[in-house]
């Protein structure tokens, strides 16, 4: 009598259990990298893009300012028709606020990925207003740097302004960066 089984050994079926496991824990470890990529990749994104816009809206308040004024706890933007313009940098964020005869008209903030902080400091001998994003390292073995720099003349463009709305808007998308 001649008998014939189908199917694996135990050790077959051990064997092949141990290569799934191994396979399926490396494209776990995959995963995991992937997704802790996607989301360094997210925050330095995020970073860039609040950054570049305080830079751009800071430039744009400076060179439509009369003048630009530092204080303990903020800087100034102020133009002649009663308008201003305060940046308040409370840790990784900077707070802008618009003025308009004392009362606050806009408040806008800005989030800066941890570790980086930026600084606003005016030029005495000039009206010159700078803004300086920079990483501050919390741990041993990294140095601090500058991230980005702006020095921006005050009253550069504030006669266009002057123009009307509709040359303003023009103007403003002219204006070099």
């Amino acid at each position: 009598m001649n008998r014939h089984h189908q199917g694996h050994t135990l050790i077959e079926l051990i064997v092949s259990m141990a290569a799934g496991s191994t396979l399926l824990g490396l494209a776990m470890g995959l995963v995991h990298q992937t997704m802790t990529m996607s989301n360094v990749s997210s925050k330095r994104a995020s970073h860039d893009r609040d950054s570049q816009r305080l830079v751009e809206q800071f430039r744009w308040d400076v060179h439509h300012s009369d003048d630009v004024r530092s204080t303990a706890e903020s800087f100034v933007v102020v133009r002649n028709d009663g308008h201003m313009v305060d940046y308040r940098s409370e840790g990784n964020d900077v707070i802008r606020r618009e003025h308009r005869d004392g009362n606050t008209m806009r408040r806008e903030s800005y989030t800066l990925a941890e570790s980086y902080v930026a600084t606003f400091s005016k030029k005495q001998d000039q009206q010159q207003a700078t803004l300086e994003i920079r990483f501050v390292p919390d741990q041993r073995g990294y140095s601090e740097r500058v991230d980005r720099q702006i020095t921006a003349s005050a009253g550069r463009y504030r006669r266009l302004v002057n123009l009307g709305d509709r040359e303003d808007a023009v103007t403003r998308a002219q204006e070099s960066p």
